[in-house]
């Protein structure tokens, strides 16, 4: 049931309904009382946690993803994890401020071609691209991070080129 009430100066409203006692303030009474029924709906629904796990994840960055794929998986279990923790330094250097809610695939795009034409080898801009690809599918599957899809997968590897015949 919502509760709409004025607060000094603003309109709080609050939903308790099923075990969630979550509320809001707002300037406008309209504001509040749309915020509760919509909040209510997405409660019956049972996709109120669903928009709660996104909320959380608009804090991460990508930084923050590659390090904990280092320290869970890498450190342990990588052969040279110091050859590992330069690289995720790298990419975090390059991409790590952006947070993991404005990585799409046009971003990764930009970055693949930025990364191309400073002079870089397309195996090594591939070799980044496969390591945030890896760190978001492990994160997701491992930490309760709700990502439905990886960016990496919607956009096209660069090209190799061909071996040399010697």
């Amino acid at each position: 049931m919502a509760y709409i009430r004025k607060h000094k100066r603003k309109w709080q409203a609050r939903v308790r309904k099923k075990s969630f006692n979550v509320s809001r303030s707002f300037w406008k009474k309209s504001d509040a009382s749309k915020w509760a029924y919509r909040t209510e709906a997405q409660i019956e629904t049972g996709s109120y946690r669903r928009v709660q796990e996104v909320e959380r994840i608009a804090d991460i960055r990508i930084c923050d993803i590659l390090n904990i794929y280092y320290e869970k998986h890498l450190k342990i279990r990588s052969q040279d994890p110091l050859k590992e923790k330069y690289l995720i330094d790298l990419v975090s250097g390059l991409l790590g401020k952006k947070y993991i809610t404005d990585l799409t695939g046009s971003v990764l795009a930009r970055f693949r071609d930025e990364q191309l034409e400073k002079g870089k080898s397309p195996t090594t801009v591939k070799k980044y691209l496969a390591l945030i690809s890896r760190a978001i599918n492990r994160v997701k599957s491992e930490h309760n991070i709700p990502i439905t899809i990886n960016p990496v997968s919607q956009i096209e590897m660069p090209q190799e080129p061909p071996p040399i015949e010697r």
